[in-house]
């Protein structure tokens, strides 16, 4: 099929057909990086199971500016059995005054 300057409506379809495979290609894989404390400690890199999770957490500080388990209690959420047959990429760590917050991402292919 020829495409003339654009005109006629097919194209979209045909660009859509084409590229949609080509992007959801570059998304498969990727996760979001989520906060979580550990029940042991872990270095940068390093892949644990979800069962080394204690509890997500997402960062807050309190009235002294620091990130503390009393100003972060009510941000936690326990770990889904489901996230703790998951295996985790240690991708940073936060270290505060009070504790250090571990930055995981799910490992999706086991050679990464």
């Amino acid at each position: 099929m020829c495409f003339i300057k654009g005109t006629d409506t097919s194209i979209f379809d045909e660009i859509k057909r084409q590229l949609k495979p080509y992007i959801l290609g570059l998304l498969q894989g990727r996760t979001m990086v989520r906060s979580a404390n550990l029940r042991e400690k872990a270095s940068i890199g390093d892949i644990i199971t979800g069962d080394k999770i204690d509890y997500w957490a997402y960062p807050s500080e309190n009235s002294s500016g620091y990130i503390s388990a009393s100003a972060t209690q009510e941000h936690t959420m326990a770990v889904s059995a489901e996230n703790a047959r998951k295996r985790w990429r240690i991708m940073g760590k936060t270290k505060s005054y009070y504790n250090t917050r571990y930055w995981l991402q799910e490992v999706i292919n086991f050679d990464d």
